[in-house]
């Protein structure tokens, strides 16, 4: 099996399963992957904060980013970059 080791391929994977996870969210049978409990809800929660985080930032300085993304959900900034830097364990 070959392995793509261009510096790009990260950043590409990466970019693949962010439309995946966005199309998903977008989808109208979201609800009912919730209800069979297969969405995790606090790992979709803290996709959503990174990723409005980063939209934020291509815009604005870190703070700013920071801040707008704390008053989108009404938490604190320590609590974004909590969020953003954690190293999350999934249960399963």
């Amino acid at each position: 099996m070959k392995v793509n080791k261009s510096p790009g391929y990260a950043g590409e994977v990466l970019r693949n399963k962010k439309l995946i996870i966005d199309r998903l969210i977008s989808e109208p049978s979201l609800e009912k992957f919730r209800k069979a409990g297969l969405i995790n809800e606090l790992m979709l929660k803290y996709y959503m904060i990174t990723s409005d985080y980063l939209e934020f930032r291509k815009k604005y300085s870190h703070l700013e980013a920071l801040e707008k993304t704390a008053a989108r959900y009404f938490i604190s900034p320590e609590h974004v970059l909590t969020v953003m830097y954690r190293k999350i364990k999934v249960i399963r």
